[in-house]
């Protein structure tokens, strides 16, 4: 007589390619939509970053204490 017995754990993860190549598909959607917003993210940053860097630069280099 033999007794065997059942480990619980974690269940096995099985994929499928279907959800790969719908992962895939995803994936490529949101690098066309990060290639599209960066020109209009750098500009917005470029646009803060000029006149925070020019009040900086004037505060220390063009002070008038009167």
């Amino acid at each position: 007589m033999s007794t065997s017995s059942i480990q619980a754990g974690n269940p096995a993860i099985h994929t499928t390619s279907g959800s790969d190549s719908v992962q895939g598909e995803h994936r490529r959607k949101n690098r066309i939509g990060l290639a599209m917003l960066s020109p209009s993210v750098l500009v917005l940053l470029v646009w803060m970053a000029v006149p925070l860097a020019m009040t900086i630069y004037f505060s220390l280099i063009r002070y008038n204490l009167l």
